[in-house]
């Protein structure tokens, strides 16, 4: 199944209603989406989406908690997992590279992005 590149939109509203599916607590709901609206915001179309875009994004984050940015990055990264689940999202074609999420010491961890399935 291919999903136009430019339903971004579309795709995480499939996201939101995917986790209403399966019982998550509205305000688990709520955060989730909005981290990943948040790190999505750079790209026009989910093929303008790359390491470059989602990095900038999370740059913009530096103000706020170690918790907080970890949190975006990894609502970003579990919604990339449920594309590639659902096959809307294939990490073959699309941006490979790393996203680095900031530990609480400091230093990155580097962690294959887009997830592989």
């Amino acid at each position: 199944m291919h999903t136009p590149l430019n339903a971004k939109k579309d795709l995480v509203a499939k996201y939101e209603r995917h986790m209403e599916d399966e019982d998550r607590a509205p305000r688990h709901i709520d955060g989730q989406v909005r981290a990943v609206t948040f790190m999505l915001e750079g790209a026009a179309t989910m093929g303008d989406v790359s390491l470059l875009t989602l990095q900038t994004r999370k740059a913009k984050l530096k103000s706020k908690s170690v918790r907080t940015r970890r949190f975006y990055v990894s609502a970003t990264r579990t919604f990339f997992r449920w594309l590639i689940a659902a096959g809307l999202w294939d990490p073959t074609k699309n941006h490979a590279g790393r996203l680095q999420m900031p530990k609480a010491n400091g230093e990155a961890d580097r962690r294959r992005w887009p997830p592989t399935p």
